[in-house]
C-alpha cells in the first residue's frame, strides 16, 4: 500500500492519498463550478495515485462550494487550507488519520503542485495572489497546472448547462444563473477577472512571482463553456487533448492517459 486515504476536515467533503514514504510533494486538486472534490478528477484517484513515480506524493482533493460563493470568499478559503498544510505538514496530515497511523517523522514539502479545472483555475490564481501578498514561505515551491481554465472568462449559460445535469429546463436554467453570483465572476471583460488579470501580471514582475505563471495548460480541441484566449503571456501555451471536452478534459481513462502525463511531469 503506497497511500492510506482519508477525508479531510478542511473545505467541502475534501479527501486526501497520504503516501505511506512521503518524499516532499504536495499535489492539490481544486475543482471548478458546481463540481466535486474528487468527482471532477474521476480516475486521477486511482490513475496517478497508483503510480510509481506519485508513490512518494501526498495528494489531496480539495473541495469547495462551486455554485454559490464567490471565487474570491472561495480563493481565500484555498489559501487558508493551504497554508496551514504547507506551514505545518506533519499537524495537517495527522489531524485526518487515527492516532495508531499518525506520522512519527516531520515531514517537510520541496514541491506544491496545484491542479485546477475550470473556475478552479480562477480560484486557485487568486488563492496564490494571496499567498505572494502574505509572503508565505512555501508559495516558492508552486507549480500551477491547469486544465480548460475559466480565467479569461466563460459563457455563463453554457458553463452552467455543461455542469448541472439535473436543471433541465432553459426557463429553469436561465433563472439559476441569474441567482449565481460566482458566474459573474467570470464575465468576459468582467472587473473581477480583469482585476485578477492586473495583479497577477504585476505579480510576476516583482522577484518571486514567476511561481504564479501556469507551467502547463490542457484544453479540450475544441471548447464551448471558456474563452480559450490567453489569460497571461507568461503562461505555458495550451495542449491540446484530442477527443475530450471541457468537462473531460480533465477526467483520464485507461485508453486516455494524457492528462495523468500532464500532471506526472511536475512530481
Amino acid at each position: 500500500m503506497m497511500h492510506i486515504t482519508t477525508s479531510v476536515h478542511e473545505g467541502r467533503k475534501s479527501s486526501a492519498a497520504w503516501s505511506t514514504n512521503p518524499t516532499g510533494t504536495a499535489v492539490v486538486f481544486v475543482h471548478g463550478f458546481g463540481g466535486k472534490s474528487v468527482g471532477t478528477w474521476t480516475e486521477f484517484d486511482t490513475h496517478l495515485v497508483s503510480e510509481a513515480t506519485a508513490a512518494g506524493a501526498d495528494i489531496v482533493f480539495s473541495g469547495y462550494d462551486g455554485l454559490w460563493t464567490q471565487a474570491q470568499t472561495s480563493a481565500a478559503r484555498l489559501h487558508s487550507v493551504l497554508d496551514a498544510w504547507m506551514t505545518n505538514p506533519t499537524k495537517f496530515v495527522n489531524s485526518t488519520l487515527p492516532p495508531s497511523q499518525h506520522r512519527k517523522t516531520p515531514t517537510k514539502y520541496t514541491r506544491l503542485v496545484v491542479v485546477a479545472h475550470s473556475l478552479g483555475a480562477v480560484v486557485a490564481r487568486k488563492a496564490l495572489l494571496d499567498a505572494f501578498k502574505n509572503t508565505r514561505s512555501w508559495l516558492p515551491t508552486v507549480h500551477l497546472v491547469l486544465f480548460a481554465p475559466a480565467h479569461s472568462g466563460a459563457g455563463l449559460l453554457a458553463l452552467a448547462t455543461a455542469s448541472l445535469s439535473g436543471v433541465d429546463a432553459l426557463l429553469a436554467t436561465l433563472q439559476f444563473v441569474s441567482a449565481l453570483s460566482v458566474l459573474r465572476d467570470l464575465e468576459e471583460n468582467g472587473k473581477f477577472l480583469e482585476m485578477l488579470s492586473d495583479q497577477t501580471k504585476a505579480a510576476i514582475a516583482k522577484p518571486g512571482g514567476d511561481v504564479l505563471r501556469a507551467r502547463a495548460i490542457a484544453i479540450p480541441p475544441r471548447d464551448l463553456v471558456v474563452n480559450p484566449i490567453d489569460f497571461i503571456t507568461e503562461d505555458a501555451g495550451p495542449e491540446v487533448i484530442d477527443g475530450t471536452t471541457h468537462m473531460t478534459v480533465c477526467k483520464p481513462n485507461i485508453d486516455r492517459l494524457e492528462a495523468v502525463a500532464i500532471v506526472r511531469r511536475f512530481l
